[in-house]
């Protein structure tokens, strides 16, 4: 009954983990637009606009798996090039929901986060327009 209870548990944390990832990432969605093909560049897993729900599946089951995988001791420390991005979504993801949080638009954030992380270059061509 116990281990039933744990694993019971246990899915209810994983559902909440991809849950809030998906969740942040359709809030922030219109912020990341201009970034993602530039966080996700390498033909294997080249994306541009917005990540279709297909797309946003497979690196939250990476995410989810890794979080899993570290948290219980069983990460290996090599991940691919590709899954090094899946990782840099993350950070930038987080960095944009802090920045949310604090009262910036969806516009204020996609020029931050293209400055500090290099991922768009909106004040780039607002700067030579």
């Amino acid at each position: 009954m116990k281990n039933a209870r744990d694993n019971l548990l246990k899915q209810g944390t994983e559902f909440g983990q991809r849950k809030k990832v998906k969740n942040a990432y359709k809030i922030l969605k219109k912020a990341l637009e201009s970034s993602i093909e530039n966080i996700f560049f390498l033909p294997a897993f080249r994306c541009k606009g917005d990540l279709t729900s297909k797309n946003l599946d497979e690196v939250v089951e990476f995410l989810v798996g890794q979080r899993g995988a570290i948290a219980h001791g069983r990460f290996s420390g090599v991940f691919s090039d590709i899954d090094a991005q899946k990782i840099h979504f993350l950070e930038i993801l987080t960095y944009a929901q802090l920045l949310k949080r604090v009262g910036l638009n969806d516009e204020e954030i996609e020029r931050v986060i293209g400055v500090v992380f290099g991922c768009n270059y909106v004040v780039f061509r607002e700067k030579y327009q």
